[in-house]
C-alpha cells in the first residue's frame, strides 16, 4: 500500500503537533468546510533525520510549524498493521504555501480591523507630553526587557514602570499579550503609555504579533501604546495598530527619554520667561514706588507750607475781629432796618409794572397780526403774477423732453419726442432739426 500511494502530496492545517522523546513531531493535517468545520482528518508524522531541514526550510520564510498553520506536504501514506493506523510520512514541505496563508491570514485579519475602525483608533490617542508613568508588556528578565529599563534608567529622570510579564512567543502569548493589555487599559487613570516590546529573533517568533486578538487588544486600549518588536523590516499587525511603531525596544525608550527631556526644556524656559517678567515687574513696581514717596514728600511740603499759612489768617482774623466790634454792630443794625422795609416796597413796584404789562399786550397782539396778514396777501399776489400760468397768458410755452424742461437747443437730439405745455392743452411734436445759437453752445 505504502508503494501504490508514495510521491503525494497533501495539504491541511496543522493540529495538536507535539514531539516525542526521540524527535519525532507527530501531528494531524485537518481540512475544514463551511464555519470551521473538520471534515477530514489525516495523521501524520515528521521523522527526526527530516524534522530539522523542515524546520529550517521554514524558519529561513518566517512560517513556524505550530497550531493553526497551513502546510503542504510532500510524502507517503504508510499503514501499521498491528494497530490498523494509517498515518503520512512526511518528507518536505511547500514553504511557498505556507507563507501565502500566512499573508492571506495577515490580509484578512486587516480588512477586519478596517470594517470594524480599529485600524487607527489606538493612534488617535494623545500622547502626554509628560509620559513617566509606564505600564510595559514583555517578558520579564528578557533582554528587551534589560535593554528598555537600561535606557530609562540612565535618563535619570523618574520613570516608573508597571511591569506585565507575558510569554511573547508560543501557544499562551497571543493570550497573555491581550490580558495584560486589557489589565493595564483598565489602569488609565494611573499610566500615561503602554509599551509593547520583544528581544530579536526569527520572523516565525513574531505570529503573536500578526494576531487579531493582540491586535483587538491594542486598539482598544484607552492608553496609546507604542511597540518595539526588535524587527527592522517586518511591521507586525501589532505595529500597525499601535499608536507608534519603534524598531527596537531601546528605541522605544530612547523616544520616551527624549520626550521628557524635551518637556524639561519646555518647562525650564517657561520657568526662565516668568523670572524674568517678574523681574521686570518688580522693578517697575519700584520705579512707582519711588516715585509716589517723592510725591508724597512734596504733597507734605505743600500741605505744612498752606499749615502756616492758614495759622498766620487766623491771627490776622483774630486781631481784626478785636479792633471793630463796634463797627460791626452799627453795621448789623442798619442792615437789619433795611431789611425790615424791604419787603413792601419791592411787591409795591411789581404790582405795578405788572399793570402796565397787562394794558399794554392786547394792543401789540393786534398790531403783530395786522403785519402778519399785509405780508401774507403780498407774497399771495406775488406769486400769482411770477407763476407759470401768467407767462403762458403772454403767449409762452414751456417744452418738456423726457420729463425735463428744456432751456436749451442743446438738451435735444434729433428724432426726440417733445412736450408742449400752452395755456390750454398740450401739443406733442418730434425734433427733425436742431440747431443752437453761439450763445446755447457757449461760442
Amino acid at each position: 500500500m505504502s508503494h501504490a500511494f508514495s510521491g503525494l502530496w497533501v495539504g491541511g492545517e496543522v493540529q495538536r503537533p507535539y514531539e516525542s522523546r526521540r524527535g519525532h513531531l507527530y501531528l494531524q493535517l485537518v481540512e475544514k468546510g463551511h464555519g470551521d468545520q473538520i471534515v477530514a482528518t489525516l495523521p501524520a508524522v515528521v521523522y527526526r533525520r527530516e524534522l530539522w531541514r523542515v524546520r529550517r526550510v521554514l524558519d529561513d520564510l518566517g512560517v513556524e510549524l505550530s497550531e493553526g498553520q497551513s502546510l503542504r506536504c510532500y510524502g507517503r501514506l504508510d499503514f501499521y498493521p498491528p494497530t490498523g493506523n494509517l498515518q503520512f510520512i512526511v518528507r518536505d514541505v511547500d514553504p511557498l504555501f505556507a507563507l501565502g496563508d500566512l499573508e492571506r491570514r495577515r490580509q484578512e485579519t486587516l480588512e477586519r480591523l478596517r470594517k470594524l475602525g480599529l485600524l487607527d483608533r489606538n493612534s488617535e490617542r494623545s500622547l502626554d507630553p509628560l509620559p513617566l508613568r509606564l505600564g510595559l508588556v514583555t517578558s520579564a528578565g528578557s533582554a528587551a526587557y534589560q535593554d528598555f529599563v537600561t535606557t530609562l534608567e540612565g535618563s535619570g529622570f523618574a520613570f516608573a514602570p508597571t511591569v506585565a510579564d507575558v510569554s511573547v512567543q508560543g501557544k499562551s502569548a497571543e493570550r497573555e499579550i491581550a490580558r495584560a493589555l486589557a489589565r493595564l487599559s483598565g489602569q488609565a487613570d494611573e499610566l500615561d503609555v503602554v509599551v509593547l516590546v520583544r528581544g530579536g529573533g526569527g520572523k516565525s517568533d513574531l505570529a503573536a504579533f500578526d494576531s487579531r486578538l493582540v491586535a483587538e487588544a491594542i486598539a482598544n486600549c484607552e492608553l496609546p501604546v507604542l511597540t518595539g518588536l526588535g524587527h527592522e523590516t517586518d511591521e507586525t499587525i501589532a505595529d500597525r495598530v499601535a499608536h507608534t511603531r519603534f524598531k527596537t525596544p531601546t528605541g522605544v525608550a530612547e523616544f520616551l527619554v527624549k520626550r521628557v527631556a524635551d518637556a524639561e526644556r519646555s518647562l525650564l524656559e517657561i520657568s526662565r520667561q516668568l523670572a524674568q517678567l517678574a523681574r521686570s515687574r518688580r522693578t517697575a513696581a519700584g520705579t512707582r514706588l519711588d516715585l509716589a514717596s517723592a510725591r508724597l514728600v512734596s504733597a507734605a511740603g505743600r500741605l505744612h507750607h498752606r499749615a502756616q499759612r492758614i495759622e498766620r489768617l487766623s491771627r490776622t482774623l483774630a486781631a481784626a475781629a478785636s479792633k471793630r466790634p463796634a463797627l460791626t454792630r452799627a453795621a448789623t443794625e442798619h442792615a437789619e432796618r433795611r431789611l425790615a422795609h424791604a419787603p413792601g416796597s419791592l411787591l409795591t413796584k411789581a404790582n405795578d409794572r405788572l399793570g402796565r404789562l397787562t394794558e399794554r399786550l392786547p394792543e401789540r397782539c393786534r398790531a403783530r397780526l395786522r403785519a402778519a396778514t399785509e405780508r401774507l396777501a403780498s407774497l399771495d399776489r406775488l406769486q400769482r403774477q411770477l407763476g407759470p400760468e401768467q407767462v403762458l397768458r403772454r403767449g409762452f410755452s414751456i417744452t418738456r423732453s423726457a420729463g425735463k424742461v428744456v432751456v436749451s437747443a442743446s438738451q435735444i437730439a434729433v428724432g426726440a419726442e417733445l412736450q408742449t405745455q400752452l395755456l390750454t392743452g398740450t401739443v406733442a411734436s418730434r425734433a427733425t432739426v436742431v440747431s443752437e445759437t453761439e450763445e446755447d453752445s457757449g461760442g
